[in-house]
């Protein structure tokens, strides 16, 4: 059986704040939650507890967008991921698990009891936005990277998988200086997206997870048995 993540759709909210006379900053924040179809697959869900934690410094909850090219150069456009990517996270343990819980420090010193532990963390987040001329309008370009490692602790205490997943996105909006936001917030959710389809391929999916489920009821059946 596969279940999907619940889908939703948010737009994509582009703030435009004047700071000077001679450029804005056009406010992008990454499509929330970050799941633009039914591409995200997981097996089935676990009957088990997963505790999972974020680390996302400051510096990458929000980033500067990298330019490129000299057209709507004097604006800024920072991009921001936070809510993206906890939301797109949230829905992959939901989809994963019959219960979840977010928690605000590390967790494998501490697993859940016959639950799995995660621990995320942010290595690196970069975007950059160009433009190209056409007829009558531009078109903004928008590329995103997120770098994100991943460290699962079975119901048993020893750690199952450790390993690091690269997502990529793009986004193209045509218009002026004001839709390179739209265009970085699209690249950016794509590429929280791709994350997440990669951690539920390599991760959420492994038959390693099943056989640390099946030795820790195995061992609590062996326990019960004694006493």
């Amino acid at each position: 059986m596969q279940t999907r993540i619940p889908t939703a759709r948010f737009v994509w909210p582009a703030v435009i704040c004047c700071t000077s006379l001679f450029g804005c900053t056009y406010q992008s924040v990454a499509t929330s939650p970050a799941v633009s179809s039914n591409a995200i697959e997981v097996d089935r869900i676990r009957n088990a507890h997963a505790g999972y934690y974020i680390e996302l410094r400051e510096d990458l909850r929000q980033v500067d967008s990298k330019r490129i090219g000299h057209t709507c150069s004097s604006h800024k456009y920072p991009v921001s991921i936070d809510s993206a990517l906890t939301e797109t996270i949230a829905g992959v343990m939901e989809a994963s698990f019959t219960s979840y819980q977010r928690y605000d420090s590390p967790l494998v010193a501490s697993v859940p009891e016959n639950g799995y532990s995660f621990e995320f963390e942010v290595g690196s987040f970069e975007a950059q936005l160009g433009y190209s001329a056409g007829t009558w309008t531009g078109s903004a370009h928008a590329e995103a990277l997120i770098e994100l490692s991943v460290i699962v602790v079975g119901p048993d205490g020893v750690e199952l998988t450790r390993t690091n997943i690269i997502g990529d996105g793009s986004g193209t909006r045509s218009g002026g200086c004001p839709n390179g936001a739209q265009a970085l917030a699209e690249a950016a959710g794509e590429a929280i997206e791709e994350a997440a389809q990669i951690l539920v391929y390599k991760v959420i999916n492994s038959p390693r997870l099943d056989q640390a489920g099946q030795d820790a009821d195995s061992l609590a059946a062996d326990v019960g048995q004694k006493n």
